[in-house]
């Protein structure tokens, strides 16, 4: 055994003996991993505050809101608009359409 050896073996029964941390290098994937929940907790810090400015822009405004009064309101206002729907379209196909194989074939639009 070497003077270098005994040396290392002192210094890992000393480790042992008193706490120490280890240092561990992060892969790429964690580095990564902790980027995305930082920029996470940035967006939803910044929403909280948008929030907390928009609460604060409607008392100037408006006063301090009623809480059943705002309740009340956003089901008013969702009882009276009625909901954006697409116009459902059926297409019917008519014998003599059918009878024409060789040509192409025309929808007729039926409501």
């Amino acid at each position: 055994m070497t003077a270098r050896d005994k040396d290392y073996e002192h210094g890992q029964s000393e480790a042992n003996t008193h706490i120490s941390v280890a240092m561990k290098k992060k892969t790429p994937l964690e580095k990564e991993a902790i980027v995305q929940q930082r920029r996470e907790k940035i967006i939803e810090y910044r929403r909280k505050v948008a929030k907390e400015e928009r609460q604060r822009r409607y008392v100037l405004r408006y006063g301090v809101p009623d809480e059943k009064e705002a309740m009340t309101k956003s089901l008013e206002s969702s009882q009276n608009e009625s909901p954006k729907k697409k116009k459902k379209v059926s297409f019917e196909v008519s014998e003599l359409e059918v009878s024409r194989q060789d040509q192409p074939l025309i929808l007729r639009r039926s409501e």
